[in-house]
């Protein structure tokens, strides 16, 4: 038997009634829906709805319930005893699934979840303020608007979402999970669009119980963001920059990814546990970008439990901790300066030892720093590396193009001087018959100079 609906006609409120049942029931029923028309036929007149509402796997097209303003219940797709979906029903039910759900006049609903829809296009939502759970599991690029929400207990987005607008939302009072890197049974015809890039930009958002990021992110900004009592994740893909600017306090913390540059929790004061991981920042290289480097900045961290930072570093600052932490762990993978961070340990412990001078507690403290100079190591040719000879190169042609046009004013400050000097001194033209010959030829005698005679010039006198 299918679930029948008891309405209230004075104020629109509509009651789904589960099988087997002649009065409405503590606990709403659930109606299995199949098409827009089996929705509009069936809701008919009503304006809020008690119960749940879950869709068959036959359903076509989009999703709407216009009029409808409160649905005390869920919304979800249903499932049975065929799930998950066999082989041969996959074409079928790909074809044939479902491709948005539109809200709009929607203000409050309980929960809402959407898994296993690999041609969901759009989610809609433009007036509901709070949610106990959204859960939405996608395979195509779905854009997802929630642009008035501001409370939910549980946030899941997983798949691959393309957009998503949540301007508004302030706390995540459980949960909010973000993860795109996952196919939902990894159904062949959308493996194409799988790991979407998204910008995470929760510009209003200030608290979350635990939040895990996972997957091609384009930006994640979270400016206002000050706490995360339990454990905070960030999985990257590829390089973009991290913005916590507010975070102060987290439980446990784990960021991993290609970070270059600069990485940053400026107001991070406390990391309370070490469980499950104390402060992991494990910023890896890609394999098609391994020139990336990175600084990190922890101006204000003064407590943490375990730090553990591994990656291409080319420094760690510290400068506020000033409580012992039971493992402070540096790997670099390139050239890597441990000698501050070795005298901060040695001041810390110092310190820990003059104000417990009975525990023992700091025997189990681990202090490791280690920098991996093979692994990042330049090839070299005949003992210089490719840089190295890029630079004698380009020193050769400098000064070889010095050396010539230096070469270029001494050849003409020589030429110059020959000229001043000849203009200066004029030579004289002294003939062999002891004299010099005047413009019109004449041989004029000089007084004391012997004529030249002719046999030492193999001929005679010239006339």
């Amino acid at each position: 038997m299918t679930s029948t609906l008891s309405k209230d006609s004075s104020t629109g409120e509509c009651t789904i009634v589960a099988p087997n049942s002649t009065t409405s029931i503590t606990y709403p029923g659930v109606k299995s829906v199949a098409s827009q028309e089996d929705i509009n036929t069936f809701f008919q007149g009503c304006t809020a709805i008690r119960g749940d509402i879950a869709f068959d796997y036959s359903y076509s097209g989009s999703f709407s319930l216009p009029g409808v303003t409160k649905i005390n219940g869920s919304i979800y797709t249903q499932r049975n005893d065929d799930w998950p979906v066999s082989s041969s029903k996959l074409k079928d039910y790909e074809t044939r699934g479902l491709k948005a759900v539109v809200l709009d006049d929607l203000k409050e609903i309980k929960n809402f979840g959407i898994i296993g829809v690999p041609n969901l296009d759009t989610v809609s939502m433009k007036q509901v303020e709070k949610v106990d759970s959204v859960d939405i599991f996608a395979n195509l690029g779905t854009t997802v608007n929630f642009p008035v929400l501001k409370n939910a207990n549980y946030l899941f987005l997983r798949g691959n979402v393309s957009s998503l607008s949540m301007p508004l939302l302030e706390t995540v009072t459980k949960e909010l999970d973000i993860i795109q890197t996952e196919s939902y049974y990894k159904w062949e015809s959308v493996s194409s669009h799988r790991s979407l890039g998204i910008a995470f930009d929760f510009s209003s958002l200030a608290f979350a119980q635990r939040l895990m990021l996972k997957g091609n992110f384009t930006k994640i900004s979270l400016p206002r963001l000050t706490s995360v009592p339990s454990h905070l994740s960030i999985h990257l893909n590829q390089t973009i920059e991290i913005c916590l600017p507010a975070l102060k306090t987290v439980s446990s913390a784990y960021i991993g990814g290609a970070v270059s540059g600069i990485f940053s929790l400026p107001s991070l004061i406390t990391v309370a546990k070490s469980y499950p991981s104390g402060l992991v920042l494990d910023f890896y290289d890609l394999p098609k970008d391994n020139n990336k480097r990175v600084f990190v900045d922890l101006p204000k961290l003064s407590n943490a439990s375990d730090i553990k930072i591994e990656g291409p570093l080319t420094g760690v600052s510290l400068p506020a901790l000033d409580i012992l932490p039971t493992t402070l762990i540096l790997k670099s993978t390139i050239p890597f300066d441990c000698d501050p961070s070795r005298a901060l340990w040695d001041r810390l412990a110092t310190t820990f030892n003059a104000s417990h001078p009975d525990s023992k507690s700091f025997a189990g403290s681990e202090f490791t720093c280690e920098s991996d100079t093979d692994a990042t190591a330049e090839p070299t040719y005949l003992g210089l590396t490719r840089k190295a000879w890029i630079g004698i190169g380009v020193g050769s042609f400098v000064w070889g193009l010095l050396s010539c046009v230096v070469s270029f004013f001494v050849w003409r400050w020589y030429v110059k001087r020959r000229v001043r000097i000849a203009r200066k001194y004029p030579r004289v033209p002294v003939v062999r018959d002891g004299g010099v010959r005047s413009e019109g030829g004449e041989v004029i005698p000089l007084e004391g100079v012997a004529p030249v005679p002719a046999s030492a010039t193999g001929g005679g006198a010239k006339p």
